[in-house]
């Protein structure tokens, strides 16, 4: 890889949370301070919490908890999502229940 490369990817990863920020705020999908949840149940969303937050942790930016990564996902599934993709995307939440309790006895969460 040249340096040239390097640099390009580095002013790309960048700019790309504010443009992503920017597009979503444009599209509608950032969900109004005070948000309900309107597809995920409350265990849905505290697992979903848990799962982003350890993919997206927080550093010296804020991690996917504190950007609030499960109310733009619970905006999606309500309003971008076929039924059909809202239901795939429920059953591999509840997927990770099973599998926890099938290994330890108890709920990803709780």
């Amino acid at each position: 890889m040249q340096r040239r490369d390097v640099l390009k990817m580095i002013t790309l990863g960048a700019a790309l949370p504010a443009s992503v920020r920017s597009l979503c705020h444009a599209a509608g999908a950032h969900p109004a301070s005070g948000y309900t949840l309107q597809t995920l149940n409350a265990h849905q969303n505290d697992t979903l919490v848990v799962m982003t937050e350890l993919i997206i942790p927080a550093t010296e930016t804020p991690g996917a908890k504190a950007t609030n990564v499960n109310e733009f996902i619970d905006v999606v599934l309500t309003g971008w999502a076929t039924a059909g993709e809202r239901a795939h995307f429920l059953s591999g939440l509840a997927d990770v229940d099973q599998r926890t309790n099938l290994l330890f006895s108890k709920d990803f969460i709780g």
